[in-house]
């Protein structure tokens, strides 16, 4: 929101987004709220469960 001579302005910001949902997902491995992983390429987005332990491993070896 930008202020101008009294008057205020709204700019619209478009925002691209995938939504994902259906009871395939559990199946697949995705449970609701778990952190995923997402690679993206050319024509291509990836996206794959991170598994809590993974996440430790990678804490772990950090330290």
């Amino acid at each position: 929101m930008a202020r101008l001579c009294g008057i205020l302005t709204y700019s619209r910001v478009e925002r691209l987004s995938v939504r994902l949902y259906g009871e395939w997902m559990p199946q697949a491995g995705f449970i609701n709220g778990m952190p995923v992983k997402v690679r993206v390429m050319r024509d291509c987005i990836v996206i794959t469960p991170q598994h809590t332990h993974g996440l430790f491993g990678c804490i772990e070896g950090m330290g």
